[in-house]
């Protein structure tokens, strides 16, 4: 899904020639599951954007309300 969003953009704002931004993008498809298994062979957990802010959002509430030690 990504890909093709992506490439729509691209293609409406004309940021490379079709071919360079079709060719890139297949590459890329192609590889993205080989990057998340190994992110997460290194400890990290694939997660939609909203579950990502709302994670954000607790840690920063968590720092804001933890006393300073300073």
């Amino acid at each position: 899904m990504a890909f093709v969003l992506r490439l729509a953009r691209d293609l409406r704002e004309h940021r490379k020639p079709p071919h360079v931004l079709v060719t890139r993008g297949w590459r890329l498809m192609r590889a993205e599951p080989r990057i998340v298994a190994r992110m997460r062979a290194q400890g990290c957990e694939p997660m939609s954007p909203r579950r990502a802010e709302r994670t954000l959002r607790g840690l920063v509430d968590a720092a804001v309300q933890a006393p300073s030690t300073a």
